[in-house]
């Protein structure tokens, strides 16, 4: 069924296969249902390196004024 899905370019029809797929998964075994949670972060406009790391530590050595 995957293929087959995998085989549809039309997004709307592809989405009736995999919903067939996911029900399969829902009735046979434990689904693992994942969250993502919003993250903010604040920064002065001026500076440089205020990305967020993925273990949301502080990079105090990679932020900048910027030029």
């Amino acid at each position: 069924m995957l293929a087959e899905a995998n085989s549809i370019a039309d997004a709307a029809a592809r989405s009736q296969v995999m919903a067939k797929i996911q029900g399969i998964f829902t009735d046979e075994g434990v689904t693992i249902q994942p969250y993502w949670r919003t993250v903010y972060r604040h920064a002065k406009p001026g500076f440089v390196g205020w990305d967020m790391h993925i273990a949301y530590l502080p990079q105090i050595m990679k932020i900048g004024v910027a030029a």
